[in-house]
């Protein structure tokens, strides 16, 4: 789940550009309902989160949240340069939430997806819940964006907090969640390259955990929302990194029975941390919102 040989542009780009976080501001109910702007940083003070609100927002009308996961060994400003979330978030109108992990014992951001040591669930719901409490969020359409590490996680709200998550989209992660009785139905995209060396797409074992093939996580959640699982279908595959030339991924999705939609798109090819063309986004963001409950 860490991210080896970070791709050095990132890199440069963080150092261009000036994160600037400011104190931890609350909004009553009184503003809320005045049509007040949420703050742009919530949460307990010893861990903030950036939220971004779109300036446009009128601060009544209902919008999607987005709640972006970062990979092992980055933090969520890295992630959002990776995906140019926030620029989506602005020109498509919705609330994008960019929390960040612990550091373990080697000073690396990342996510306790089974916490054994930190309660990365617990904070991370909390976060969710404070956002609903001072922002009109859709509460049908609360999306988990993750990579890797942060999939991983993602997995992990969609097990224990689905009365709050409606669907996720993992890239080059996987669930490792045994126990998993969600309390809804939630819409599952499992995005993963299969000549990804890092979280293999045959499934393995990384940090001591041991994890399914990305081909069995769906078919797993496809069960879980009553879809037949011997019907599926192949859909238009599509042209999302530069690391292979042409549509390089196909799209396999259940659809017979199914209460919430799953699909894995196979990016054939591709290691574990493409170079993503723009369409990579607003393809996953138009998935997320074709899923709202």
């Amino acid at each position: 789940m860490r991210h080896h040989g970070v791709v050095h542009r990132w890199i440069l780009l963080s150092l261009l550009v000036c994160a600037c976080d400011g104190p931890v501001v609350t909004v009553d109910a009184a503003t809320r309902d005045a049509g007040g702007r949420p703050p742009d940083v919530i949460g307990p003070e010893d861990r903030p989160a950036r939220l971004f609100v779109p300036p446009a927002h009128d601060g009544v009308t209902e919008l999607p949240l987005v709640v972006l996961l970062h990979g092992y060994t980055v933090d969520s400003f890295v992630q959002d340069l990776y995906f140019g979330m926030t620029r989506y978030a602005r020109s498509e109108g919705f609330y994008l939430l960019l929390p960040d992990g612990t550091l373990d014992a080697d000073g690396e951001p990342h996510w306790d997806v089974i916490g054994a040591v930190v309660d990365d669930h617990a904070y991370l719901r909390g976060l969710i819940e404070d956002v609903m409490a001072i922002a009109p969020v859709d509460p049908g359409d609360v999306s988990i964006v993750g990579h890797s590490n942060g999939a991983f996680m993602a997995y992990r709200l969609a097990c224990d907090s689905a009365d709050r998550v409606t669907s996720i989209a993992s890239l080059a992660g996987s669930d490792v969640i045994a126990d998993c009785t969600p309390a809804d139905d939630v819409s599952i995209l499992e995005i993963h390259g299969n000549a990804d060396g890092t979280v293999a797409y045959e499934g393995g074992s990384i940090a001591g955990l041991v994890f399914p093939a990305a081909t069995d996580v769906v078919a797993t959640w496809a069960a879980r929302v009553g879809c037949d699982t011997s019907a599926t279908t192949m859909g238009t595959p599509l042209d999302l990194t530069y690391d292979v030339d042409g549509a390089e991924t196909s799209v396999l999705a259940y659809g017979d029975g199914c209460r919430a939609g799953v699909e894995l798109w196979t990016m054939n090819g591709v290691d574990h941390i493409p170079s993503l063309q723009p369409a990579f986004t607003t393809t996953v963001l138009a998935w997320l919102r074709a899923h709202a409950r």
